[in-house]
Formats: structure tokens, C-alpha cells, sequence
């Protein structure tokens, strides 16, 4: 066994550019510290069938609907999800290191990938409300009790949870010899549940240098300047904003958009662009307004005039790293007020903050996990 190889869980294969993003950070993070880091390659059968008829039918958001409309729902989607998996599958597979392929927890447990270290990573790997129930697999319950847990900036992202829930919590990460959590309201729950020590990281994307994201990002330039919109979530009203914003400063609007049923007139559509055309995008815009949690991230990286609508759902992610640097008035709520507060002053002074404040998690981090692999080295 190699004394410096991590094995990494994660939502490598969520099909989301925010998930597959803070999987390539945490792996240039980690190997910058020296260590060699192989995702485990685990696509549970919710994995598997993303973007079939039958899964998409079935989807969370979509059980409300009568039969006839979750019918035309799942036949909307399907073509947008065969581009995603499309363009998603390529970079994974062509940029990690993986294991074998695992289904399932069983699968985990007899054919266990060896590595000194195990590590949780990053996203809502602990969020059971898509899944309607946790996965074991994230809380690494496919170890033995001799081998070393830690998590790298995983997230709960939500903040309720019932007492059953709470309990299969506390049990399972109490074998961790190290937790980092994302969010503020995920080590208020560690500290309830009085599972110690642990502490906050930021989202990977914001651990590594943010030189880095400028070299990464690649594309065609777009000569004007442009707003960027980013919006995830049907109950948000960033492109609007963003609309009525451009027409006031006559300026060309560019929306990210992953299903084909979201084209709008009126602004430049770009349909599931690559990895590095995302980050692009993002690079070059004057403006940008998103209700998105990484579309957040990499607006402060890239130092631009950010506008944040926040989600009915989970919003906690997006208020959580606002606050921690100080930053709240990128979320809209008067859009004429935003206006006065959001100058190129105000982005250059959240990216500032941002290095400051991850510097010292990022030092905390390497002193805690140095003391595990003096502990492990006994």
C-alpha cells in the first residue's frame, strides 16, 4: 500500500458542473500536498439511469405532476441529458484516475479499493433529499474500523434533520479521524450531534491557487461586453433581473443553460458548453447573476460584479460563503439598490477576503491531517 494515496468519493459523475469541478480541485489540491489520489469510481443505479425516460419520470421535482405531464416532462429532457452525460463522461474519464467501476455499497465492502487514506469529498455527498434516503457509501461504511476517515469539505446542504436521521449521523461519522464541512449550518450540526473535532473548509474550487482557474478556463472570446447568466433553479428570477438590468445598460446577455426547453429570446443560449467554456464564460463577463452555489464561486475567483438570487431550496451553501467574507450585498434584493453597492471595488475586495480566509482553513487543514498521519504512523 502506498504510504500517500487518498482514495476520493465524491460526485465525480453527477452531471453538474459544480460537482465535476470541486472533483478536479480537490484532486490538484491534494496532490499539491504531495499525495497520489484515485476517485472511486462508485455510480450507484441513480447514476446509472440519469437522464432515462423512467428515471426523469420518477424524479423528485416531477412527482407532484398527473401522469400526462410527467410523461411530456421526461420526453422534454431526455435528448438535453444525452448531451450532458455526453460532455460530462468525457472530461471525467479523460482527466481522473479511477478505480473500478462500483454500483453499490455491497460491492464496496467485498472488493474494498485499498488506499492508506479514505476521504468523503466535497458537494452535498450527505444531502438524502434527492436520493429520499442517505447513501452509506459517501459515509464510508464500506471500511473497517482500523482504516482512517477523513472528509474534504463535504456538505450536508440542508440544515433540518429528523432525530432518526441525526442518529445515523452521529454513528457514522463519529469513526472519521478528521471532518471539514462546507457550511456554517453543517458544523452547527456536527457540534450539536457533539461529533468532534471539526471544522469548516471552503468548496475545493476556492482551496486551490486562483491562478490556476484562469489558465484552465479556454474558449472562444466573446468581443463585447456581456452579463452572464447562470440560473439552476425554476423559483429564481436571475435571468429576469438580469433582462431588466441589460436593457437599462444596453448590454448583450449570455445564458449558460444545460436542457434545450430553456432556450429564452432575447440573449445568446449556449447549451452544455465544455468544462473550460464554462469557466470562460464566467472568466470574461462584466456582470454576472446566478442563484448557483459554484456560479457564485467562480464569479468571486474571477472578480467580477456579481448579482445572487438566492433558491428557495438550500440557499444556505450560497448565504454561508457570503457571510464569511463579508459579502452579502452581491445577493439582490432591490435590484436599483444592488446597483450602487456592486463596482469593480467591491469584486476585487471579495476576492481579497476570499484568499485571506482560505489561507487559514487551508493551513488548519494541513496541520490536523499531519497530526492523523503521525497518529497512523505508530
Amino acid at each position: 500500500m502506498k504510504e500517500k494515496m487518498i482514495n476520493l468519493i465524491t460526485y465525480h459523475r453527477a452531471y453538474n458542473y459544480g460537482a465535476v469541478l470541486q472533483t478536479y480541485a480537490s484532486v490538484v489540491f491534494l496532490k499539491k500536498l504531495g499525495y497520489d489520489i484515485k476517485i472511486i469510481d462508485y455510480t450507484p443505479k441513480y447514476l446509472q439511469n440519469f437522464g432515462t425516460f423512467k428515471n426523469t419520470f420518477n424524479q423528485v421535482d416531477n412527482k407532484k405532476k398527473n401522469i400526462i405531464k410527467r410523461s411530456l416532462y421526461a420526453l422534454i429532457k431526455t435528448p438535453s441529458y444525452k448531451k450532458l452525460k455526453r460532455v460530462f463522461n468525457n472530461f471525467v474519464n479523460s482527466t481522473f484516475e479511477l478505480t473500478k467501476t462500483y454500483s453499490s455499497i455491497e460491492e464496496l465492502k467485498s472488493d474494498k479499493p485499498i488506499a492508506k487514506y479514505y476521504c468523503s469529498g466535497s458537494d452535498q455527498i450527505w444531502n438524502n433529499y434527492y436520493t429520499g434516503s442517505f447513501d452509506d457509501a459517501f459515509f464510508l461504511n464500506f471500511l473497517e474500523d482500523k482504516d482512517i476517515r477523513i472528509s474534504f469539505a463535504s456538505s450536508f446542504g440542508k440544515d433540518k434533520f429528523n432525530e432518526k436521521e441525526k442518529r445515523y449521523i452521529k454513528e457514522s461519522l463519529s469513526k472519521y479521524s478528521l471532518l471539514t464541512v462546507r457550511e456554517k449550518a453543517g458544523k452547527e450540526l456536527l457540534d450539536e450531534l457533539k461529533i468532534m473535532p471539526n471544522n469548516i473548509l471552503y468548496d475545493p474550487t476556492l482551496l486551490v491557487d486562483f491562478d490556476f482557474w484562469y489558465e484552465f478556463a479556454r474558449g472562444k472570446d466573446i468581443n463585447e461586453k456581456y452579463i452572464l447568466v447562470y440560473q439552476l433553479h425554476g423559483d429564481s428570477d436571475a435571468f429576469d433581473n438580469a433582462m431588466k438590468f441589460a436593457k437599462k445598460k444596453k448590454m448583450k446577455v449570455i445564458r449558460i443553460i444545460t436542457m434545450y426547453h430553456q432556450i429564452r429570446t432575447g440573449c445568446k443560449n449556449i447549451i452544455v458548453p465544455k468544462i473550460p467554456e464554462f469557466l470562460n464564460l464566467f472568466k470574461n463577463a462584466e456582470y454576472v447573476f446566478t442563484d448557483s452555489f459554484h456560479g457564485t464561486v467562480f464569479s468571486i475567483v474571477y472578480k467580477k460584479k456579481l448579482g445572487v438570487r438566492l433558491p428557495v431550496r438550500f440557499s444556505n451553501r450560497i448565504t454561508s460563503l457570503l457571510e464569511s467574507i463579508n459579502s452579502n450585498y452581491f445577493i439582490i434584493k432591490d435590484l436599483d439598490n444592488w446597483e450602487k453597492n456592486v463596482t469593480d471595488q467591491y469584486a476585487f475586495k471579495a476576492n481579497e477576503k476570499m484568499e485571506l480566509s482560505k489561507n487559514e482553513m487551508v493551513n488548519k487543514f494541513i496541520e490536523e491531517f499531519s497530526n492523523i498521519k503521525k497518529e497512523g504512523n505508530k
